[in-house]
């Protein structure tokens, strides 16, 4: 009886400096026990029979070297014990042994894994009989045998080595992992992905100027740059989706079409995902570093009405502020014009991606930015007012028709303009010229003001102002101000 144990072990040594201990520790890489038919995993303290095949490349002469030892695998600090107390053993070629395949140099490293795995499965009922004769005749438990293959991967500057390990006891259950490829050399995939889309409500130009854009390039254990970078232009195929209506959604859907696009079936087939990256560049691996949709910032602010609202975080200049008046009855146009960029807030989410396409996150970045400034030119419609009263107000530069803004609590306001007066403050509301005599005549006029105080003028002619035989030889004028319902200050008389 067989079973399928996967076994993954990483290496940080060169290979050849450790082959032998690595090799030896393999002993003790199988699986545990899985029922009474496995290969019972050997104790430390155990003797066993430890068989190596080493194979080079079909075209370096060398097909394959066999090697067999037997001793007690122990531990001391930072090595093996066993790396010098083992017995050699004569002829291990007559062991067993593993029929080699030439897997050529055009595999990418799933395509071999994959003929590796239908490959040994084939042989391992074979060479665990053997290997339970050879440890029937030594009087030995238990034993291992490692195969060690030196093949080239496509897209790979150098070898692999291709690691395969079988335990067997001596009433000839074993247990068996799946090949293992180990890199001398190991690089990992580094992917960027950054979205195509802002956030709903900005302007598409308002999106990075490499969105869209998926980029790679492979990196040393030291995250040191060992290729060019690479990019394709996916038209923003992985951008997180848009929710509808509020209605639920996997707002990590376009992260798992870039792991790996059969996912799912919306995925696009035609563009490249990590998975076929990390098997045509021969990685170990990828760190792929995804970026969210570009949205603004909000920040509270309080409004004319004393109300708190979320407003968008701006770098604004209000380069011009202006009153237009015509007179004090009509509305009054008031103009603001300058120039907004928005804060932006971009999230990157950083992922481990290993070759299965299985992915966790392992932080999250988020970094500010100003976007491209926009002009705006707005003006509204105000009921007549003092100029003193406007002069720490502004209008909202996104909607010039909510409330309008303190100057004092809008953050990053650059520059804020005075403001400039245009048209007539007062107005001529009613007049009244009475009929010439010779003894008198009178004009009167109200009028009112954006101050608020309203104005009453009278004038007397000078030929009405005869008295005891002279003349005043100009109009006498009189004037006084009031307000609505209010009793007047009194006429004041005007000299020309």
């Amino acid at each position: 009886m067989t079973k399928h144990v996967s076994m993954i072990v990483r290496f940080a040594p060169p290979w050849p400096a450790c082959r032998w201990a690595l090799l030896s520790l393999a002993a003790l890489l199988v699986a545990a026990p899985i029922s009474p038919a496995t290969a019972q995993v050997p104790r430390s303290s155990q003797r066993l029979l430890l068989v190596t095949q080493t194979v080079t490349e079909p075209g370096a002469g060398v097909r394959s070297t066999l090697a067999a030892r037997v001793g007690t695998l122990a531990f001391a600090p930072g090595r093996l014990a066993s790396d010098t107390g083992f017995e050699q053993i004569a002829n291990a070629s007559t062991l067993a042994q593993v029929a080699v395949r030439d897997y050529g140099s055009t595999l990418t490293q799933q395509q071999l894994l994959t003929l590796a795995i239908t490959h040994f499965a084939g042989q391992a009922g074979a060479v665990a009989s053997a290997m339970r004769t050879a440890l029937q005749a030594r009087g030995l438990a238990h034993g291992t045998f490692v195969f060690d293959q030196r093949v080239l991967i496509a897209g790979a500057s150098l070898p692999r080595q291709l690691v395969w390990t079988l335990t067997v006891d001596s009433g000839g259950r074993y247990s068996f992992a799946e090949p293992q490829l180990f890199d001398q050399q190991p690089t990992l995939l580094h992917a960027q992905y950054v979205p195509l889309r802002v956030a709903a409500g900005l302007p598409q130009g308002w999106a990075w100027p490499d969105g869209g854009q998926l980029r790679w390039q492979l990196l040393d254990l030291q995250l040191q740059p060992v290729t060019a970078m690479m990019s394709v232009d996916t038209g923003g195929a992985f951008d997180p989706p848009d929710p509808v209506n509020g209605s639920a959604y996997d707002p990590d859907a376009g992260l798992r079409c870039l792991v790996d696009r059969s996912s799912n079936a919306g995925c696009a087939a035609t563009l490249p995902d990590i998975v076929s990256l990390i098997d045509l560049n021969a990685a170990a691996g990828a760190l792929v570093d995804y970026g969210r949709r570009v949205a603004p910032v909000y920040d509270p602010m309080r409004n004319a009405a004393g109300n708190t609202e979320q407003v968008a975080r701006v770098s604004l200049q209000v380069t011009l502020r202006e009153v237009t008046y015509s007179g004090c009855t009509a509305d009054m146009a008031y103009r603001n014009a300058g120039r907004y960029g928005f804060t932006l807030q971009a999230t990157t989410d950083r992922y481990q991606v290993s070759r299965n396409g299985r992915f966790s996150r392992l932080n999250t970045q988020q970094s500010l930015s100003l976007s491209p400034t926009q002009p705006y030119d707005w003006t509204r419609l105000l009921q007549p007012a003092a100029v003193a009263s406007l002069s720490p107000l502004m209008l909202d530069p996104i909607d010039p028709a909510r409330p309008l803004l303190e100057t004092a609590t809008v953050p990053n306001l650059l520059l804020v303009a005075p403001i400039t007066v245009n048209g007539s403050e007062t107005q001529t509301v009613a007049s009244y010229l009475s009929p010439q005599t010779i003894y008198a005549r009178l004009q009167l006029e109200i009028g009112c003001s954006v101050s608020g105080r309203w104005t009453a003028r009278s004038m007397i002619a000078p030929w009405a102002q005869c008295r005891s035989g002279s003349c005043n030889a100009s109009y006498l004028m009189y004037e006084t101000s009031f307000m609505p319902g209010e009793a007047s200050t009194g006429p004041l008389q005007m000299t020309a």
